[in-house]
């Protein structure tokens, strides 16, 4: 060969031969052959700018391909059928999920991420708590870590008021995709 054969395309061959018979007589023969050269595989993935989201918030998902020739894409959820980014709202744990078809070859490869959606409050209600009533346990409906002035446990979401601001605190709950504040009042 002249040149190495690169892959994932078409080649058309044609060998002419001749083969010699026990009478020294030469018979030419013509073969054509044509196949595609498909060794370079399909290599994606889906990615997100966050892994989560916080009910009502927003995130983008793409795939991201590595190949040797075009490719079409079919998402589930409706999504249009380019790579992306596209930006998606969604309203529960959801997966999205794209198959990849290299156009000249057929060869299929199928992706997915799931985006997981939370939906964290504070189920504590704002009040007013007396410079001398104690430690507030804060509550909130998932996990997460609390943070402001006079939170003395950030995991338990304990509030001291003699740690605190004389006046309104605003107190935070953080999951891995969401924020909710309190405001309580010494």
């Amino acid at each position: 060969l002249s040149s190495p054969f690169e892959y994932n395309r078409s080649y058309d061959l044609t060998f002419e031969i001749g083969i010699p018979d026990a009478c020294d007589s030469i018979h030419n023969f013509v073969i054509n052959h044509s196949f595609i050269y498909d060794n370079c595989p399909i290599s994606a993935e889906i990615q997100s700018d966050f892994p989560s989201v916080c009910l009502g918030g927003d995130v983008l998902v793409w795939v991201e391909v590595e190949g040797c020739l075009t490719y079409t894409y079919s998402w589930n959820n409706g999504l249009p059928s380019t790579p992306g980014p596209h930006l998606v709202s969604p309203t529960s744990t959801t997966t999205y999920v794209v198959t990849i078809t290299e156009v000249e070859t057929g060869i299929q490869s199928t992706e997915s991420i799931t985006i997981e959606v939370e939906d964290i409050e504070i189920t504590t209600p704002p009040q007013d708590w007396c410079l001398t009533g104690g430690i507030l346990v804060l509550e909130a409906n998932g996990p997460g870590f609390w943070f402001g002035q006079g939170i003395t446990n950030s995991i338990a979401g304990t509030f001291d008021p003699t740690l605190g601001l004389e006046g309104i605190n605003i107190l935070y709950h953080v999951s891995n995709a969401c924020v909710d504040s309190i405001e309580i009042e010494v």
